[in-house]
């Protein structure tokens, strides 16, 4: 309940200190629940841009449940952010491994976004792209996973489809403005 409380108030309240205060309550009440330590993980990440407090709690919650699919694709997304391909591919492994209900087809929808984001393999790369684009055509969508830090990272990295990965983001996570990462046109 506490965690929940946490995740409204930062969500949808926007009350970023607020929640934070939360989170930790909810981390004090169950330091072993690898959900509490991930979505703490998640908030870190998205909100605060903490990537090294985000990597302790991933790790945590990779301790309690080390094949669980979120947890992985979650720390995945963080390592490939951290420009850490070599691990975030061993995460990105596990996850693709371990999903298992229909009800979690966001998470290839995402693995395979952080593939043709960050592979340097153009054959990976253009893979991924297809695989995204035809479960975008199924209507998969994961509407509060921010991309903005793989897309942050590609754009530093000079992707050469910036454009169409930043098009593919926002039709994944529709609740989530992209826009100010395009490049100016010319």
């Amino acid at each position: 309940m506490i965690l929940n409380f946490a995740v409204f108030l930062s969500d949808n309240k926007k009350d970023y200190d607020e929640a934070e205060k939360y989170y930790k309550k909810a981390l004090e009440l169950y330091p072993n629940d690898a959900r509490t330590n991930r979505i703490y993980a998640i908030f870190l990440t998205e909100t605060k841009m903490d990537y090294e407090q985000a990597e302790i709690y991933y790790k945590k919650a990779l301790k309690i449940e080390p094949n669980e699919c979120r947890n992985n694709a979650r720390y995945s997304q963080l390592l490939f952010i951290l420009n850490r391909d070599k691990e975030g591919e061993t995460h990105w492994e596990v996850s693709m491994n371990n999903y298992y209900t229909i009800t979690q087809t966001y998470i290839p929808l995402m693995l395979h976004f952080y593939h043709y984001a960050h592979s340097k393999d153009t054959q990976v790369r253009a893979e991924s792209k297809a695989q995204v684009e035809k479960l975008l055509s199924e209507g998969v969508t994961s509407e509060d996973w921010n991309l903005t830090g793989n897309l942050e990272r590609a754009k530093r990295d000079g992707h050469e489809e910036l454009e169409t990965l930043i098009d593919l983001a926002t039709k994944i996570s529709v609740s989530i403005d992209y826009q100010h990462l395009n490049p100016p046109r010319t």
